[in-house]
């Protein structure tokens, strides 16, 4: 389970930086400031995932194994 829910989160940072990333181009023609509001996003949920699972979950795709 816990697994699962650190899967939920390392993804959910991930989209918020690349959809962040997208939207001030899209929008701006350029980052704005609002992307380093998501990187912060997405080092609390890294953080988080550390605590839950012993590991920050940088790269979701990457398997959480019991030996990393």
């Amino acid at each position: 389970m816990k697994e699962r829910f650190s899967n939920v989160l390392a993804w959910l940072g991930f989209g918020i930086v690349v959809l962040n990333i997208q939207w001030g181009y899209v929008v701006y023609g350029h980052l704005d400031g609002s992307f380093w509001g998501a990187l912060g996003c997405y080092g609390f949920l890294a953080v988080f995932n550390y605590l839950m699972v012993g590991r920050f979950r940088l790269l979701p795709w990457k398997k959480i194994t019991e030996d990393s």
